[in-house]
């Protein structure tokens, strides 16, 4: 049985006939995709972002930046800023920041976090 790619369990699995092990080597390594935009009619045209394990995409009412969870070993939240194709770490504690939400006015960014100060 294969456990997640993001939870830091042993990726394995054993023949119950043959008793041959099969596993995956190295550390908690995340799906990587890419942030892309869809059109009505169903296009896809890949965002300039590099590849991450991005969950919950959000993007900035005026529709200028996305903030989204990259979920590795931890899990952070990154904003993108569309114009100037920039990526960049928001949260930094805890290990555990994820689904970020953009307030109305899209000065702040809210999330679920771990973090001991909170």
């Amino acid at each position: 049985m294969l456990e997640s790619l993001t939870s830091g369990n042993a990726q394995y699995a054993i023949s119950v006939g043959t008793g041959s092990l099969a596993y995956v080597s190295g550390g908690v390594q995340g799906a990587q995709n890419k942030l892309v935009w869809v059109s009505r009619n169903g296009m896809e045209q890949a965002i300039a972002a590099p590849s991450r394990s991005y969950a919950y995409p959000r993007l900035s009412p005026d529709g200028k930046w996305v903030a989204a969870t990259a979920i590795e070993q931890e899990s952070h939240v990154w904003t993108y800023d569309l114009e100037r194709e920039a990526l960049t770490r928001l949260t930094f504690e805890g290990n555990l920041n994820f689904a970020p939400q953009w307030t109305p006015d899209g000065k702040r960014i809210a999330f679920y976090s771990n973090r001991a100060d909170l």
